[in-house]
């Protein structure tokens, strides 16, 4: 007769990680968890664990990994309002083509009351000042051009814009620049606004605190314009202290003065893509699903490219007959050692899962409500679009800088199909989208931030489930 030996600590994970409802199993729970503490109160110290002498062997902890299908598919609509993170260059390379982007933004007095006396009549210069906090790309070394144009339409502030959106701009610049640009050493980008002298200055000498309607009626906004020669994208925050437009003017009594303007507060990124020459290239319409004919999975966060995951076969274990009913002690998605990235080609750095079907659209509300493990609330985000508890991150791929993979932990979701609650039907097909940790729900799907990408082979999917199995 074989003897299985179970320690106490694998009992009190096992009834921890128990999500079902089954009753007839209540009574193998208690009857284990007595003799367990039985067992421990009379043997060695040193030797402490759970002797079962059944007929069989009913009671198990085995791992197992599991393949994870994926291909590639397009989602519109990428909300890029206000994500701080004012974009303008362009990029190309072999594996996922041409991204253009480009910013509008308002422009606004820092002050309330930004005096300028009447009878100044001309300012002596208009310069803007952004200071860099992203980098894309590979080739620094040549000249980076930018042109920046006065917006001929108004931003509106409470209105949601997206990356295919533009915004009409004035044919004559307000200024420009050529410069090589050193994200090792460079902080700061400078332009002078020439053009924007007289109109600036009349603007503000009639600020209304009360009813700025009519600055923002003169002054809509300026859009930075990056030339096709470009080789790369460069990223500027918009709450950076460094990034303002400064007025100077001098008095009667020779005194330099400044009026400083601060950009966003109405801002959005405007990110054009042309994948014609890559393997990619068959990939057109959004919704579309794309399996690449070398079996690469691909990201990229700002450009909509977004991979699929099917789940199949974990449904497929779930019901062969020899699993038998599972306890899901751990679980996780794993990405193995994702390529296409490094110095200042970034991953990014999280990615959440949200539930998808055949149309390749996020399904809302598609999880149970109220489901509870060990006080930890399943949640779902302000849309219902968060099936995998991305507000408490239990279900958040992070990047490891160390292995240069990620992984994702969804034990609960997995137990979850496992008892029933989650019907293959919503729960097999998942889109990978990238993440950035907030404090509330507001910001959850940060798939317009910036262009953060990775390319995996499908083989270095996979789904590693830890389990207790009673057959």
């Amino acid at each position: 007769m074989k003897r299985v030996r179970i320690s106490s600590i694998l009992i009190i994970t096992y009834t921890m990680s128990w999500l079902g409802k089954r009753v007839k199993f209540i009574y193998w729970i208690g009857l284990i968890i007595v003799s367990a503490l039985f067992l421990i109160s009379c043997e060695d110290p040193n030797d402490v664990g759970l002797e079962i002498v059944p007929p069989q062997d009913n009671l198990g902890v085995r791992f197992i990994d599991l393949p994870v299908q994926g291909t590639n598919t397009l989602v519109d609509s990428i909300n890029t309002t206000n994500r701080g993170l004012m974009l303008s260059g362009k990029f190309e390379d072999d594996l996922f083509g041409s991204v253009k982007a480009q910013f509008y933004t308002r422009v606004f007095p820092e002050s309330r009351t930004p005096n300028i006396p009447a009878e100044i009549t001309e300012s002596d210069s208009v310069i803007l000042e952004m200071g860099y906090s992203y980098f894309h790309g590979l080739d620094f070394n040549g000249p980076q051009t930018f042109t920046v144009h006065a917006l001929s339409e108004v931003l509106v502030d409470t209105a949601t814009h997206y990356s295919f959106e533009t915004t009409a701009a004035e044919i004559q610049s307000l200024g420009d620049t050529t410069l090589i640009i050193d994200p090792e050493i460079d902080s700061v980008l400078t332009i002078n606004l020439n053009f924007l002298n007289d109109v600036l200055l009349t603007a503000t000498q009639s600020f209304d605190p009360d009813d700025p309607s009519e600055f923002f009626d003169i002054i809509k906004g300026i859009t930075v314009v990056p030339d096709e020669t470009n080789t790369a994208i460069f990223g500027f925050n918009p709450n950076d202290p460094k990034t303002e437009i400064s007025l100077y003017y001098t008095t009667d009594d020779t005194v330099s003065n400044a009026v400083t303007y601060r950009l966003g507060f109405a801002q959005y990124n405007n990110i054009q893509t042309d994948r014609s020459n890559t393997p990619l290239a068959g990939l057109l319409v959004p919704h579309q699903e794309y399996e690449d004919p070398e079996g690469k999975i691909y990201l990229q966060a700002g450009t909509g490219l977004t991979p699929k995951l099917n789940l199949q076969a974990y449904q497929d274990f779930i019901n062969e007959d020899t699993t038998g009913t599972i306890v899901v002690n751990g679980a996780e998605i794993l990405f193995k050692k994702p390529g296409g990235i490094g110095t200042n080609l970034d991953p990014p750095n999280d990615m959440s899962f949200y539930f998808t079907d055949d149309t390749n659209l996020l399904i809302p509300d598609s999880m149970p409500g109220n489901i509870q493990n060990n006080e930890t609330y399943i949640a779902i985000s302000q849309l219902g679009l968060d099936p995998l508890a991305a507000l408490n991150q239990s279900s958040i791929a992070t990047y490891d800088t160390t292995t240069f993979d990620y992984q994702a932990d969804i034990t609960m979701f997995l137990q979850l199909v496992a008892d029933g609650e989650l019907q293959p039907e919503v729960a097999n097909e998942l889109l990978v989208y990238p993440f950035s940790s907030v404090s509330n729900g507001v910001n959850l799907i940060n798939n317009g931030l910036n262009l953060d990408r990775f390319v995996v082979d499908q083989d270095d999917i996979s789904l590693r489930i830890y389990y207790t199995f009673l057959r």
